[in-house]
């Protein structure tokens, strides 16, 4: 039994120095996509786990929608991002300011949605994109505020196509017609860090 204390005692001790320079943060997104008729706009949350000084992992999860106008049928389009980077610190002024580059892999949830426009036989069709796999390259900086909270701010560069969709369940692949939805383009982030 005391060993097993001393082995919990060691563990509650030591977690805290794995996860130092860790930390959870909000922010708020906006993403210009190459063929959205407006940036969409949202909100995310991400995990950061430094992994060795000045190396971390980031985990991140986004949810945004406006992406178009209520004209072309597809306003009620929402999109998930559920992505992984791997980013490098350069702190430029200790505890103050670190400025940061980095990218990584995600996987980009479009729930299904109804349509405003019909098509034959179907008045309000049931639109379901496909989920994909894509890109990006992430820079930002950090400002500390104090020894718990950062701002941060960055952008970051997305490479994503959707290549294909189900219509009321009959599967439509874009390559067919020579024309992927271009969903890549500069998102900007702003938002708050809480370390420890």
């Amino acid at each position: 039994m005391k060993k097993l204390l001393a082995v919990l005692t060691v563990l509650a001790v030591s977690a805290p120095m794995v996860f130092a320079g860790s930390g959870l943060g909000v922010f708020a997104t906006m993403w210009d996509a190459e063929d959205a008729d407006d940036p969409g706009v949202g909100g995310g949350i991400k995990f950061k786990m430094e992994m060795m000084p000045n190396i971390n992992l980031e985990l991140r999860a986004s949810y945004l929608q406006d992406f178009f106008d209520s004209d072309s049928g597809s306003s009620d389009l929402i999109m998930v991002p559920l992505e992984v980077d791997v980013v490098i610190d350069l702190p430029l002024v200790p505890d103050l300011l670190t400025l940061y580059g980095g990218g990584g892999a995600g996987f980009y949830i479009v729930p299904e949605y109804e349509s405003d426009i019909a098509i034959p036989g179907s008045d309000e069709p049931d639109i379901d994109p496909d989920d994909e796999l894509g890109f990006f390259a992430v820079g930002g900086a950090e400002l500390q505020l104090n020894e718990q909270l950062s701002l941060f701010g960055e952008i970051k560069y997305n490479v994503l196509e959707i290549e294909g969709t189900e219509i009321d369940d009959v599967e439509i692949d874009f390559g067919d017609f020579d024309e992927d939805i271009d969903m890549g383009g500069i998102a900007y982030n702003v938002g708050l860090l809480l370390l420890w």
